[in-house]
């Protein structure tokens, strides 16, 4: 299993919902392998570390003491904000993080205008940036949209034509970033929680598909929950390439009978196999 799938496992028996099927015998009915998948692994991956970087500079350019005195320590990094650019430096030699991942390199973002203002445009760029001895690479633009003058959530569009996890996947992206709660307090994210809508695809490269996606429900994310992602479900289709089945649809749980808040690490991957609907019920480190 690749290096950045090694954390996504799966669990230990595929469980067909619609006729009850449980064992790994009746798994092999309908042809289905673990490989079979991969359109959603290649989403949550690629969407998960594209995320990351997202999420790191936008709470940098909230966190107080940054704000104050240009310079501070987020998760190991040394950050810096100056009039016009962001920087984030893991250094030259890995450091280890609070998702319990290594990195190195630096995270780099020229602002225009006003970041929390409409028409604020950050743009970061990945400088020999690695986790866990992986390159992952490209731009990343942040686009402040507004609020229509107070009537409606602030909107950020999150773009990339050229992200890349290694030789493993490349991704583009055309996202919206809608705030629900916590924009205005821009010294602090306590309170932050926004959707993930739009539309992103990519390539698996090992596996030799492409794929798109399309977001029936939003990703609801919560800063305040440990793996950040509440609910959501998105529809992962084949574009290129061959597969066993054409679509997976990827359902973040907004509820696992434990956490009924939707804050769990659970995960169920829906495909239709030979005309029998199919769930495999994943973990997964979080975003």
């Amino acid at each position: 299993m690749r290096n950045t799938k090694s954390n996504f496992k799966r669990a230990a028996v595929a469980v067909a919902l619609v006729i009850g099927l449980t064992g790994c015998e009746d798994f092999g009915i309908c042809g289905l392998t673990e490989d079979d998948l991969s359109m959603g692994d290649a989403f949550v991956e690629t969407t998960g570390y594209f995320m990351n970087v997202v999420t790191r500079a936008d709470q940098a350019m909230r966190d107080g003491d940054l704000q104050q005195n240009g310079t501070t320590t987020i998760d190991g990094a040394t950050v810096s904000l100056a009039n016009d650019s962001l920087t984030i430096d893991f250094g030259a030699n890995n450091v280890s993080t609070a998702d319990g991942k290594m990195r190195r390199g630096k995270i780099v973002g020229a602002i225009t205008g006003d970041y929390f203002n409409l028409n604020g445009n950050l743009t970061l760029d990945l400088v020999n940036y690695h986790v866990d001895d992986v390159p992952i690479t490209g731009n990343i633009s942040l686009s402040n949209d507004g609020n229509n003058n107070g009537t409606a959530p602030w909107k950020v569009t999150l773009a990339s034509t050229n992200f890349a996890i290694g030789n493993l996947y490349d991704y583009n992206s055309n996202l919206t970033m809608e705030w629900l709660n916590g924009y205005a307090t821009t010294d602090s994210i306590e309170d932050d929680q926004f959707s993930i809508y739009g539309s992103a695809g990519g390539n698996d490269l090992q596996d030799s598909i492409s794929f798109s996606t399309a977001f029936t429900e939003a990703m609801m994310f919560d800063r305040s929950c440990e793996y950040l992602v509440k609910e959501g479900v998105v529809e992962v289709s084949l574009t290129a390439g061959t597969a066993e089945v054409a679509t997976v649809e990827v359902d973040f749980l907004d509820g696992d009978g434990i956490n009924s808040d939707g804050c769990n690490n659970v995960l169920m991957l829906n495909a239709s196999c030979e005309g029998t609907n199919v769930s495999f019920p994943q973990n997964f480190d979080g975003f």
